[in-house]
C-alpha cells in the first residue's frame, strides 16, 4: 500500500502548476523591484539637474519685460485682436525704430485706440489697444518714459475689456 501511494504521489502534477505560479510570481517580483531600482537612480540625479538649473536661473522682473533681445514676454498680457505672428512683426519693425519714433507711434496709436474705444469699434480698438501694449512695451524695455498725460495701455486694456460688459 505504501508503494501504491508513493508511486501515485510522484505521479502527481497538482503540485507542479503551484509551483510554476510560485517561480513565476517571484519572478514578477524580482522585474518589478528591479525597475523600481533603476528608476529611482535615474529621478534623483534627474531631480538634482532640475534644482541646480532652478537655482542658477534668471527671472526678468516684470517692470523690465525681457532682457533686451527683442523677446518682450507675451504671456505678460493676452493679445485682444491680433495673432502671436503679427505681435512679433510689430516687435521686430520697432527694434528699428529710434526712441524718439518709438514715442511718437505710441502718441498716434493711443490716440487710434481712444478714437475707436469712444466710437464702439470693437474690432479696431482691439487692433489699436494691441499695438499700443507693444509699442508700451518696447518702451519700458528701453527705459522710455510712457507719457503722464496720456492713457496707459492698462487703462486701454480695461476700457476694451469693458466695452463687453
Amino acid at each position: 500500500m505504501k508503494a501504491y501511494a508513493l508511486k501515485r504521489w510522484l505521479h502527481d502534477e497538482d503540485g507542479a502548476v503551484t509551483v510554476d505560479w510560485v517561480v513565476l510570481t517571484a519572478a514578477v517580483v524580482g522585474l518589478g523591484i528591479a525597475s523600481v531600482a533603476a528608476v529611482s537612480t535615474g529621478t534623483g540625479s534627474l531631480g538634482t539637474s532640475i534644482s541646480d538649473s532652478l537655482s542658477n536661473a534668471s527671472v526678468a522682473a516684470l517692470g523690465t519685460l525681457g532682457t533686451g533681445d527683442g523677446s518682450v514676454a507675451a504671456a505678460l498680457r493676452e493679445l485682444l485682436a491680433v495673432d502671436e505672428s503679427t505681435y512679433a512683426g510689430w516687435l521686430e519693425e520697432l527694434a528699428g525704430y529710434d526712441d524718439a519714433m518709438v514715442a511718437s507711434l505710441y502718441a498716434t496709436w493711443t490716440q487710434n485706440a481712444v478714437n475707436a474705444l469712444d466710437a464702439g469699434d470693437r474690432s479696431s480698438a482691439g487692433y489699436a489697444v494691441d499695438a499700443v501694449a507693444t509699442i508700451a512695451a518696447t518702451m519700458t524695455e528701453r527705459g522710455i518714459d510712457i507719457p503722464g498725460d496720456l492713457p496707459g495701455s492698462e487703462e486701454l486694456d480695461a476700457r476694451f475689456l469693458d466695452m463687453d460688459a
